[in-house]
């Protein structure tokens, strides 16, 4: 959270970021709001990422997981409402 705090002061008013999964989101919309900035970008979930995957849309074998990744993404969309979600393949 601290990175919306300096991209308010460096005079962002949007910032993007991989994942917002590991922060609930009313905290983040809370973060957001109180630092004038909009979500602007967020990554649907890229699979084992500590483990070097770098996406999992073109996997065979892994089409449930994504989906289940993508119902997490558009949930996310909720609140805050950032204007793109991308998918990492």
């Amino acid at each position: 959270m601290r990175l919306s705090f300096r991209a308010s002061r460096a005079g962002f008013r949007g910032v993007e970021y991989l994942f917002p999964y590991e922060w609930e989101r009313n905290q983040l919309a809370e973060q957001l709001g109180k630092h004038g900035l909009e979500q602007l970008l967020h990554n649907l979930p890229g699979g084992d990422w500590a483990g070097g995957e770098r996406g999992i849309a073109c996997l065979p074998g892994r089409e449930q997981e994504f989906q289940e990744g993508a119902a997490k993404g558009f949930d996310e969309l909720l609140l805050p409402k950032p204007k793109e979600l991308t998918k990492l393949v």
